[in-house]
């Protein structure tokens, strides 16, 4: 019975969590649009208006849905983490609580990293011209989930920390879960940046030589 109230709190406060993830950065890539600081979709006159409205709608439904979803479930979640008691060590050493953390801090790191990878090369790239015609990221829209994906990772690395702190040390299954996830967001944040980086000089090398002599905005592919 224990296991599976667990396996209910976590997997609904996953879900809660990524509509909340997803509505704020809408939010944050809005609010990033309105000082001018990339635009979220290359659009023109009242279109781009009404994809502004579009979106925004969109988030607000998140936050509807999401944020008592998760606000509930997660101080449920809060709650039988709370004091120094024998049930409280036991839910701090738990499995599941070992794999959520390690899923949600592994996804998240590598987000980030996308994320960051992705607004690099659009500043690096844009500038000299070359867009790549299949994938042309937002500006905004990365620089928004960089921000939330590493406020949200952050949050989680606290409280995870926070749990090895206060004891019982974790052991068994539970520790090398939380091991292999050390290593797994290092790998997916050190992959994603390798791989993104091998993308800006691709597309520079593009721009420096098969586009000499085009305009500026011009698409390199």
């Amino acid at each position: 019975m224990a296991t599976a109230k667990r396996l209910y709190l976590y997997l609904v406060s996953g879900v809660g969590l990524g509509l909340l993830l997803a509505a704020t950065s809408i939010l944050v890539g809005l609010l990033l649009d309105r000082f001018g600081l990339g635009s979220t979709a290359i659009v023109m006159g009242p279109t781009s208006g009404h994809a502004s409205r579009e979106s925004l709608s969109l988030a607000i439904g998140f936050v509807v849905v999401g944020l008592p979803l998760w606000l509930i479930h997660w101080a449920l979640v809060e709650r039988m983490v709370a004091g120094d008691g024998p049930a409280a060590g036991v839910e701090r050493q738990s499995i599941v609580r070992a794999v959520y953390f390690g899923i949600v801090l592994v996804s998240l790191v590598a987000l980030a990293a996308a994320s960051g990878a992705d607004l690099l090369r659009e500043a690096i790239c844009r500038p000299l011209g070359a867009t790549d015609l299949y994938y042309s990221p937002s500006i905004s829209g990365s620089a928004a989930w960089l921000i939330i994906a590493l406020g949200a990772f952050l949050y989680h690395a606290w409280i995870r920390a926070r749990d090895i702190r206060q004891g019982p040390t974790i052991t068994g299954a539970a520790a090398w879960v939380s091991r292999l996830a050390f290593y797994g967001f290092a790998y997916a944040a050190m992959t994603v940046a390798l791989v993104e980086f091998g993308t800006v000089l691709a597309t520079v090398f593009r721009a420096l030589t098969v586009n000499v002599g085009v305009a500026p905005g011009s698409y390199v592919v």
